[in-house]
């Protein structure tokens, strides 16, 4: 694996008591937060971890889990400034999420208020989701998702 760069990214080793998950080739289910060889939850940017502040939140009021199965990881994704390695994307699990459900709307929800991309990557069985600062200037998709529908 290449060699971290040193990246003025907040640093979150832990969610607690959450109802965020962390899966890695590595060690499976339940990685621990504060293994960060393969999918790298340490170096993410404050927006990134506000969101996933937010989606834990959310998730646990409404009784539902996600699994991050990419982080902010070096050299395994595309280069860019808003990239996995400079701590802006983190993938989810499609597991149980799709338009419909109610971890689709909590997701959905959570990501309603930052400047974000969400993607679903069928062939990875994964949300690539880009979460932007908050004086990011190009385009995004913002808080235009449909949660009609949703099976509550």
């Amino acid at each position: 694996m290449p060699a971290r760069r040193p990246t003025p990214n907040a640093v979150r080793t832990d969610f607690g008591k959450s109802n965020l998950h962390k899966w890695s080739s590595v060690y499976g289910m339940d990685t621990p937060w504060d293994e960060n060889d393969v999918t790298d939850t340490k170096n993410f940017k404050s927006s990134t971890i506000a969101f996933l502040d937010t989606l834990n939140t959310l998730a646990q009021s409404a009784g539902v889990s996600f699994v991050l199965t990419g982080g902010a990881e070096y050299g395994y994704h595309a280069h860019g400034t808003y990239s996995h390695e400079n701590g802006y994307k983190v993938d989810i699990s499609d597991s149980g999420v799709y338009a419909g459900t109610t971890a689709y709307r909590v997701l959905t929800e959570a990501l309603a208020p930052f400047k974000h991309h969400l993607s679903h990557e069928w062939s990875n069985n994964h949300y690539d989701i880009t979460i932007y600062p908050a004086d990011y200037k190009g385009s995004y998709s913002g808080a235009d998702h449909d949660n009609s529908g949703d099976d509550e």
